[in-house]
């Protein structure tokens, strides 16, 4: 049960990594929308979590086309500007780019490396270009470990992915078929009590086993195994460990429990039945 319960958690914690990495490259794409909003109608606010290239293609066009105050122009002495198409065409390009980085985020959903791959190359050519703009100063430390740290982030990513692909597949299993029994019949678990189920609990796993309600629950500071509305066992702690707890029903051993990292689960006869993450 441990290797089941162990091969499990590895490709959950996978699973989850990759998730925080699209988590972050959608982030980005907000953010820099957000940036680009507040540069057009002239907000001395900033966000670094953004792109540099989508911005620095609007604040250009906005430049050249004489959308800043007169003072942005007294050190260059231009007094020509370009028409308002080049503004219109810079947002064109900066949206371009965004609906790029989305499409990335949207179509990596399932899995798919590529796409996430595609979203790094995009984002590392876009540090490689604020270095070439703006170079690394002082003013642009932030700028250039944020970079970073999405860069890192990003790859982290895709390498969970490839280790969740790669991770052995958790064996099907029906909770209605019958487990032949390993050694003498097993005596079924007598009930501790009638479950009170008014009480205010949080739910961690409700599923069927073997035409039974399975309940896995926490009450207070006491987490309880309750079939077909009986507490078979329980558990109390204040801070929730590694922990499993377990009843013989009909001949079979139903298990449930916390693998102390992300994964509740529930099981039957060593094999898991549901399971689901917990975040906190």
């Amino acid at each position: 049960m441990n290797r089941i319960l162990e091969s499990g958690a590895r490709k959950n914690l996978f699973e989850q990594r990759y998730k925080s990495s699209r988590v972050s490259l959608l982030l980005l794409i907000i953010f820099t929308a957000v940036n680009i909003v507040l540069l057009v109608t002239q907000s001395n606010t900033y966000f670094l979590f953004s792109a540099t290239i989508p911005y620095f293609v609007v604040d250009m066009g906005m430049y050249l086309t004489g959308m800043y105050p007169p003072e942005y122009y007294a050190e260059t002495g231009m007094i020509e500007f370009m028409d308002s198409s080049v503004f219109v065409f810079a947002i064109s390009v900066a949206v371009l780019l965004l609906l790029l980085y989305f499409v990335c985020w949207l179509l990596s959903g399932k899995h798919k490396t590529g796409w996430l791959v595609t979203a790094l190359v995009f984002f590392s050519l876009d540090t490689v270009a604020m270095i070439w703009l703006y170079g690394i100063s002082s003013d642009m430390i932030m700028d250039v470990l944020f970079h970073v740290w999405v860069i890192v982030d990003l790859a982290g990513g895709i390498r969970a992915c490839v280790m969740y692909n790669k991770a052995p597949a958790e064996p099907a299993v029906d909770p209605a078929a019958a487990f032949a029994p390993e050694g003498e019949a097993r005596e079924d678990s007598m009930p501790m009590r009638a479950a009170d189920m008014e009480v205010k609990a949080r739910i961690f796993i409700k599923t069927e086993i073997l035409g039974k309600e399975v309940i896995y629950r926490r009450v207070k500071r006491t987490n309880e195994l309750v079939v077909d509305g009986k507490v078979y066992a329980e558990a109390e702690m204040l801070i929730e460990t590694a922990h499993s707890l377990s009843a013989i029903i009909s001949g079979h051993e139903i298990e449930v429990g916390f693998d102390g990292n992300s994964l509740n689960y529930a099981a039957l006869d060593g094999q898991i039945i549901a399971r689901k993450v917990r975040f906190i």
